[in-house]
C-alpha cells in the first residue's frame, strides 16, 4: 500500500480559518496602535512648540509669530513652513498669536491623508487649556492616551 504525502483539503481550510481569524484581530489592533502613535506624535509636537514659545516670551515679552522659515529665526524655528504650519507629517501643526501677541493657540490638524474620528483635531492655549474636537473620546482622554 502506497503512503499518500502532503495536506488534504480539510488540513488546508483549517489553517486558512486560524490565519483569518488571526488576521482579523491583529489588523484592527495594529491600526489603532498607529493611530495612537500619531497622536502622542501631535502631542509631543504640541509641547515642543508650546516649549519654545514661552522661551522665546522670557527673553523677549511676546511669543513669536511664525511665518515664513529663514535663517535668521531662533535656534529650533527653521522647519517651520511659511503660513506658521509645520508639514510633512499625520497631523499639520499651526500657530495663532493673540492680539499683541501675549497669548497663543497651537492646532494640531489631521492631514496627508490621515482621518481621526476619536480625537481629531488637537489644541492648546498659552494658558495650557487643552482640547480637541474629536467626537467619541474625552479631551482629558485624549490627551493622556
Amino acid at each position: 500500500m502506497r503512503q499518500n504525502r502532503g495536506f488534504t483539503l480539510i488540513e488546508l481550510m483549517i489553517t486558512v480559518a486560524i490565519v483569518g481569524i488571526l488576521g482579523g484581530i491583529a489588523y484592527p489592533s495594529y491600526q489603532a496602535y498607529v493611530k495612537r502613535a500619531y497622536r502622542a506624535d501631535a502631542r509631543a509636537q504640541i509641547l515642543d512648540m508650546a516649549q519654545k514659545q514661552e522661551r522665546y516670551y522670557s527673553s523677549n515679552n511676546t511669543y513669536l509669530a511664525i511665518a515664513a522659515p529663514t535663517t535668521a529665526a531662533p535656534a529650533g524655528w527653521q522647519n517651520w513652513a511659511g503660513g506658521g504650519t509645520m508639514t510633512g507629517r499625520k497631523y499639520d501643526i499651526s500657530v495663532t498669536l493673540g492680539a499683541g501677541g501675549t497669548s497663543y493657540t497651537i492646532t494640531a490638524a489631521p492631514s496627508n491623508g490621515f482621518t481621526d474620528t476619536s480625537c481629531g483635531t488637537y489644541t492648546m492655549t498659552s494658558a495650557n487649556v487643552r482640547g480637541n474636537t474629536g467626537n467619541s473620546m474625552t479631551s482629558a482622554d485624549c490627551w493622556s492616551k
